[in-house]
C-alpha cells in the first residue's frame, strides 16, 4: 500500500491525515467514510505497468466500526431497498496523482475538476460490510480494473457510502489490519 487518505467535501481545505479514535492501547489512525467524507487508496504498481493481470484482484479492508440503520426496504421496496446500506468502490481516473497522506485535501486533490472528471461514475463493487470490529472485508476488483490499476490508467480507488452508513477501517499505519491489494500477473 502506498497511501490512503480522506477527502471531506464539507471541509475542502482540511487535511485529515491525523483522523483517529482512542482505543485501549491509545490513539489508532483510521479511515472513516460517510456521506461527505470519502477514502482514497493508491498503490505503487509501476513495476507491473507492462504486465497482464490474471483474473480479478482482491481488496482487503478491516472493519474498525460500522454505524448504520434505516428502513430502506420500507422506503424503496425490495428491489432497491436491499441494495442499502453498502460501501461502494469506484476507480480514480483523474485528480492529483502525486497526492500524499500528509497534505492531500478535497480541494487540492480535485484540482478544480468536477466529480465525473476525476472518478469513474460506474462503481466497481458494492459490499455489505462485516460490522464486527476486526472483521476482514474482501472486495473483488475485476480483471479490467486491476489491469487499469497496473498500467496507471486508474490512479487508485475511492470508497464511498451507498446509503446512510458511517464506517471506519484501519489505515496503512497498521501493518496487520491496513488495506491490502492482492492480484496475480501472467508469467
Amino acid at each position: 500500500m502506498e497511501a490512503a487518505a480522506l477527502l471531506n467535501s464539507d471541509y475542502p481545505q482540511v487535511n485529515l491525515n491525523d483522523w483517529h479514535v482512542i482505543e485501549q492501547g491509545g490513539e489508532v489512525r483510521i479511515l472513516t467514510v460517510s456521506a461527505n467524507q470519502w477514502a482514497i487508496l493508491k498503490w505503487d504498481l509501476e513495476a507491473f505497468e507492462n504486465a497482464k493481470a490474471m483474473g480479478a484482484g482482491l481488496l482487503e479492508i478491516t472493519t474498525q466500526s460500522v454505524a448504520t440503520g434505516g428502513n430502506y426496504l420500507e422506503a424503496y421496496g425490495t428491489q432497491l431497498g436491499e441494495e442499502f446500506p453498502r460501501l461502494r468502490v469506484f476507480e480514480i481516473f483523474g485528480g492529483n496523482p502525486d497526492w500524499s497522506q500528509e497534505d492531500v485535501n478535497y480541494e487540492n486533490f480535485m484540482q478544480e475538476k468536477s466529480y465525473v472528471e476525476v472518478f469513474n461514475t460506474q462503481p466497481v463493487y458494492d459490499i455489505k460490510l462485516a460490522a464486527e470490529p476486526g472483521s476482514k472485508n474482501f472486495i473483488t476488483i475485476s480483471q479490467p480494473v486491476m489491469q487499469r490499476l497496473m498500467n496507471g490508467t486508474t490512479k487508485g480507488l475511492l470508497l464511498r457510502p451507498l446509503g446512510a452508513i458511517i464506517t471506519s477501517f484501519f489505515t496503512t499505519e497498521d501493518e496487520e489490519k491496513g488495506p491490502r491489494l492482492y492480484f496475480n500477473v501472467a508469467q
